[in-house]
């Protein structure tokens, strides 16, 4: 039997067969026909088709928010036509489905999107597939921080040997950024930037560049005039900054009220980064200073829970310790 691990995510989702060993990743996004009713594309193609034929005739949704599954027959859609990108919808599957630590209604969505498929199940927790996917054991007594910066949430999980002990969740995230960037523009250059130079200026955040580093941008002022500007890294970057600190020590709350006996464990431990936001500038460092912790952050983490879940299904013990039936 094959099996498929689905990764699913409020900017992307990715879908890996273990035995072929190979990835499909795209946003999650799904384009539906207004006329038809139906899907008419998904990806990075329903972003094209909704730019091209316009919202008269494209409704574009994202099925997943704040890592949430908001339409699971949506998303059952989308999953079937990953898998016939993968050429893997003939043959007789098992999906094993990452989570976040905080399921919610997310595990009675994925039943539904399982019957729908006509497919079984499993899953892993995402903190969990994390780690392993880092190239950390989980058979080892001292705790873990894993902190998933996503696009519009970040889930901080305390691990033991024994799985997630503690969870948070905060709003923070890729798009809580871009609105303060976006705001910042607006009020230091009477400038609203168009979508693809915010695109590209992200980019450039998450280099390593000189405080005196500009970039041209576009967009269009307040009468809706286009326009090109010049933005400064460097003072952007110490505005982020300055916003991010605040934020991640919000984070520390995870760090009160320990069970009992962890406290040594955790101080022994480590802060594993994972998430789009993690790459962002000075964002290690902040939560190094913040935790005052050792930080290790992963080096991919559009793949780093896939790869973690294949080595999990592949490893016996974590196996039966970490995969849970749906």
């Amino acid at each position: 039997m094959s099996k498929i691990v689905v990764d699913m995510g409020s900017w992307k989702t990715v879908l890996s067969s273990v035995s072929k060993n190979t990835n499909l990743m795209d946003r999650t996004l799904i384009a539906i026909s207004k006329k038809r009713g139906k899907v008419a594309e998904i990806g990075e193609k329903a972003l094209s088709k909704f730019r091209e034929l316009g919202e008269e005739e494209i409704e574009l949704v994202k099925p997943i928010r704040k890592g949430n599954i908001m339409d699971a027959e949506l998303m059952a859609e989308y999953i079937r036509k990953m898998l016939k990108k993968l050429e893997l919808f003939q043959l007789r599957k098992r999906m094993i489905f990452i989570l976040p630590a905080q399921l919610g209604g997310n595990l009675r969505s994925v039943r539904k999107i399982s019957q729908l498929l006509g497919l079984s199940s499993s899953l892993i927790q995402n903190p969990i597939s994390i780690c392993v996917g880092s190239g950390l054991r989980m058979d080892e007594m001292d705790a873990r921080i894993i902190m998933d910066m996503g696009y519009e949430k970040t889930e901080v999980s305390l691990l033991s040997f024994q799985g997630v002990r503690k969870v948070i969740v905060s709003d923070l995230g890729w798009s809580k950024v871009e609105r303060f960037v976006e705001n910042f523009i607006r009020r230091n250059r009477s400038v609203r930037i168009d979508p693809e130079s915010l695109e590209a200026l992200k980019k450039f955040l998450g280099k390593s560049i000189s405080d005196e580093e500009e970039v041209f941008m576009k967009g269009v002022d307040l009468s809706g005039k286009p326009v090109k500007f010049v933005v400064n890294l460097g003072e952007l970057g110490n505005e982020i900054e300055f916003f991010l600190r605040d934020e991640i020590f919000k984070l520390r709350k995870i760090l009160k009220d320990l069970p009992v006996g962890m406290v040594g464990s955790v101080l022994r431990g480590c802060v594993i980064l994972s998430g789009g936001l993690s790459f962002l500038r000075r964002v290690r460092r902040m939560v190094e200073e913040t935790f005052n912790l050792r930080v290790k952050r992963v080096k991919d983490p559009a793949i780093v829970s896939v790869e973690g879940a294949k080595l999990i299904l592949r490893d016996k013990a974590l196996r039966r310790k970490f995969l849970m039936e749906i």
